[in-house]
């Protein structure tokens, strides 16, 4: 191998001689592995030559980059910043919370493996679009209990103690039926967050190989540095956010105070 490297056929423009040349060359290749290596830019046949710039390894560079900054905005950033938010809002116990936020950890541990296995030998472009669309999808489902779940009235939370009239100062336990429905959102937010350990599973297995693949080797640790870097962008710009929007009511219109008479 020589000094510069081997630079991946995937961003190679497809022309019948270079078919031919890898027809010739590896004889009993397998007609997978060369869909995967070839074709242009594009979806299907829609391959514009405009999209053709960034068929290229900065190209690919700019994609995982975006896609690792949005990662880690709603991953590591908003979610972690407003989960004492949610506890309240939902009336959900700490260590459900607890189990919201592992949830994420769990899809990636039981993922990572099989994304690996199967990635390396697949399309490894077409496995990070499908890594965008999941994170995409998460996201929504994960802020779908804010329009479902109605306006939040202060101070209107069920209390699991109640007092019963004609007696003395100690409380007794209220019924069951009191209790409120709004912690039953707590299975769309551990669905939306496996969702997104499967969007992010992709991302850091497949993503950063397929960097080491197709840039010469003095050049792959500048580009996966550049990867990484941007993955930690993320988490900064989402604690930053997530701060700001903490300071704005949950219903977004600021309502009259409650507790005057």
């Amino acid at each position: 191998m020589k000094g510069d490297g081997i630079e991946n056929p995937v961003f190679e423009p497809p022309s019948p001689n270079i078919g031919r040349q890898r027809q010739a060359s590896v004889p009993g290749a397998d007609a997978s592995v060369a869909e995967a290596e070839e074709g242009p830019c594009g979806w299907g046949r829609f391959t514009p030559k405009a999209l053709q710039i960034c068929n290229n390894p900065e190209g690919y560079l700019a994609a995982y980059s975006f896609l690792a900054i949005f990662q880690g905005i709603v991953v590591n950033g908003l979610i972690n910043v407003s989960i004492s938010t949610i506890e309240k809002r939902y009336e959900l116990n700490s260590s459900l919370t607890g189990l919201i936020s592992a949830s994420y950890d769990i899809a990636f541990c039981l993922l990572s493996l099989f994304v690996s296995f199967f990635g390396e030998r697949g399309h490894k472009p077409r496995w990070l679009a499908l890594s965008a669309f999941m994170l995409g999808l998460g996201s929504l489902i994960f802020s779908l209990p804010h329009f479902s779940s109605g306006k939040y009235c202060y101070g209107a939370k069920v209390e699991d103690t109640c007092q019963i009239p004609g007696t003395s100062s100690a409380n007794f336990t209220c019924s069951a039926s009191m209790k409120s429905s709004l912690s039953s959102y707590l299975y769309v937010f551990i669905l939306a967050q496996l969702l997104l350990g499967v969007g992010g599973t992709p991302l850091y297995t497949l993503g950063t190989a397929f960097i080491d693949d197709s840039v010469p080797k003095h050049k792959s640790s500048f580009y996966i540095g550049i990867g990484y870097a941007m993955s930690l962008l993320g988490p900064a710009i989402g604690y930053v956010l997530g701060g700001q929007l903490l300071n704005i009511y949950i219903d977004i219109q600021i309502p009259e105070r409650q507790d005057t008479a």
